[in-house]
């Protein structure tokens, strides 16, 4: 059976709907997509969520305290300027950790500032050591990831920060286990 074949550059003029295989538009906008609204229609709409640009970082040099009253800088920082108000900055932290202690709990926190601005809590990444005896020690690799609204297009900087238990000592970045940070600037 032989198929027959139409030259559509030929004799079609106007929008063509989209029962009969179109999409109903005359034209489009330059940097949008054609999506499917639900009906029988397709709709012009933005490329949201792409990532506009990403940074990445790696810090090896250990950082110790023993400072249990106040948080201290883990050395892991880096910068991102947003290139709208309404992007959104992903972060994706990979945090080497150790903590020791000479009695029953070794225990530490993480948390993740921009700036000043705690931009994800405290109480969802700690690391912990219990047992019985002496000499506890613990040392794991932390990943944690989050959604910030930065609302800026001003440089950003993003840091993490640990804070040992009382009579803990805490540490991060080991040579042969460093640490990393990613920023991802994600179009709104």
């Amino acid at each position: 059976m032989a198929f027959a074949t139409i030259d559509v550059t030929k004799g079609i003029t106007g929008t063509i709907p989209v029962a009969n295989g179109g999409t109903g538009l005359a034209s489009g906008t330059i940097g949008q997509f054609l999506k499917f609204t639900g009906t029988t229609t397709l709709a012009s709409a933005a490329d949201n969520g792409k990532i506009l640009q990403a940074v990445s970082a790696t810090y090896a040099t250990e950082v110790s305290t023993t400072d249990s009253s106040s948080w201290t800088d883990s050395g892991l920082t880096l910068n991102i300027t947003p290139s709208a108000t309404s992007s959104k900055v992903l972060f994706i932290i990979s945090q080497s950790a150790f903590v020791t202690r000479a009695s029953t709990l070794a225990r530490g926190l993480y948390r993740v500032l921009r700036g000043s601005t705690t931009v994800y809590d405290s109480a969802n990444w700690s690391i912990n050591m219990q047992q019985s005896g002496t000499d506890l020690s613990h040392s794991t690799m932390l990943v944690f990831s989050g959604l910030d609204s930065p609302s800026s297009t001003s440089a950003l900087t993003y840091k993490s920060q640990m804070l040992p238990d009382s009579s803990t000592t805490m540490k991060s970045q080991q040579s042969n286990h460093p640490s990393t940070i990613t920023l991802l600037e994600v179009g709104a």
